[in-house]
């Protein structure tokens, strides 16, 4: 059942989770295992998720051991050429690095123009940046799921497994030679080897619980010079860190490609976050503190505090926090999705008949309503949310349907232009497809 969000605010909401597979966060019952499939069951193996939690999970690495073919479909060679010829890498998203050092920029990226079009455009130096990694230097695409689906829905998988923020990033070498030190990272990173071996140390010693934005010079080198555990990770291999971790990854002498998967968990300082700015609307918090007159300024603290403390102990707080993490999550990972031509049409054209076919390609159809949000009766719903609702039910009760059919159906909830626009965002989803 489709269960429908109370603001117009959560219709795109609704639509980005339902399109991009996101589900809401999970509450299973203590003892009851919880089912596990997707890319996350490929890499863990034979391990339950209840099991990685436990044991793994922000507490202790694991070796995840496959075959060599596992990850190769990911980011195949001639995928990542395409890449490298194609896009217009920003500073950012394409970076080289070697013996512990960013490359400069200009080294292997340039701006050009063509007489058409005077607007620079970021290109790839390809002799420069294919010597430089002769020569050791390792390369890195930033997010790299912007711009591949089958990384997306690894990431995406993932992220609906563990109920956290993933990113995730390609780094190549052909070479010897280090792109990094001796490092931490302030989150939790899975390591899937696609392509090549490449040797990976840990030093024992770990920071605890960092958090992102605190510097690496803050803190202690491992007092340890030979490292605690020592492997090289072959093709189809992972690896699972948690964050503070000290290790070394050197590439072994041979063409290798790996992904680090980044996992960022809410954390306490989240909550605490998310908890004053849920009271920003609060007439209590946007009293001047009166502090001149010491009597009336305790008393007003005193309140300020019987607030937050009330707000804490709520018994949905929590459920209320996960769902408004697992939105933002999904709103901050979406990719654009367009549904041209039906999107953009106020009517169908004659070229396209109404004898046409609604395919739901999607039963993820299902979305949790955060408990602070009640659902309003059927005549208090905006017009869109309750349009929403009603295909989503037609469809999954007789899909495939002809187009004409569903238009029909539809007429009485919305103007047809209304219905095709929903329909346009839902096929660019890829919820619903249409075809003859």
């Amino acid at each position: 059942m489709l269960l429908v969000p109370s603001r117009m605010d959560d219709i795109a909401d609704v639509l980005m989770s339902v399109g991009q597979g996101t589900q809401m966060p999970r509450n299973s019952a203590d003892g009851e295992a919880r089912p596990l499939n997707g890319w996350l069951a490929t890499i863990l193996g034979g391990m339950s998720l209840d099991t990685f939690e436990a044991e793994h999970l922000d507490h202790e690495m694991a070796f995840l051991p496959g075959q060599p073919e596992r990850f190769v479909g990911l980011l195949p060679w001639p995928e990542l050429n395409r890449l490298l010829e194609t896009t217009a890498f920003t500073r950012h998203t394409l970076r080289m690095a070697m013996g512990g050092t960013l490359l400069p920029t200009s080294d292997y990226l340039t701006e050009k123009t063509n007489r058409v079009d005077p607007v620079p455009m970021t290109r790839v130096k390809a002799r420069d940046v294919t010597d430089r990694l002769r020569k050791g230097a390792t390369l890195i695409i930033n997010d790299i799921s912007a711009l591949s689906e089958p990384i997306r829905t690894l990431q995406t998988d993932i992220q609906n497994a563990l109920d956290a923020n993933v990113a995730v990033n390609m780094y190549a070498s052909l070479c010897d030679t280090s792109g990094f030190s001796r490092h931490w990272d302030p989150h939790d990173v899975l390591i899937l080897q696609v392509h090549g071996s490449k040797r990976w140390q840990l030093f024992g010693q770990r920071v605890l619980q960092p958090v992102n934005g605190e510097a690496m010079a803050r803190t202690e080198q491992p007092a340890l010079a030979e490292p605690t555990w020592d492997r090289v990770l072959r093709q189809g291999d992972a690896l699972y860190l948690p964050r503070g971790y000290w290790h070394l990854a050197t590439p072994v002498g041979e063409p290798t490609v790996h992904l680090t998967v980044s996992i960022v968990q809410p954390n306490g300082l989240d909550y605490v976050e998310w908890i004053f700015k849920s009271l920003r609307g609060e007439a209590l918090l946007r009293k001047t503190v009166p502090w001149r007159k010491r009597s009336e300024a305790e008393g007003y603290l005193h309140s300020v505090r019987e607030l937050v403390v009330s707000s804490v102990s709520r018994t949905d707080t929590l459920d209320m926090f996960k769902r408004d993490v697992a939105l933002a999550t999904t709103a901050s990972r979406c990719v654009p999705r367009f549904g041209l031509p039906w999107s953009a049409m106020n009517d169908l054209p004659p070229s396209i008949g109404t004898n046409s076919y609604v395919y739901l390609v999607s039963q993820q159809l299902a979305v949790d309503v955060p408990p602070s949000r009640a659902v309003p009766a059927p005549s208090d719903l905006d017009r869109p949310v309750e349009l929403l609702h009603t295909l989503c039910d037609y469809l999954r009760d007789r899909a495939p349907v002809r187009l004409g059919e569903c238009l029909e159906h539809l007429s009485v909830h919305a103007p047809k232009h209304v219905v095709l626009e929903l329909l346009g965002d839902l096929a660019a989803r890829h919820v619903i497809d249409i075809r003859s």
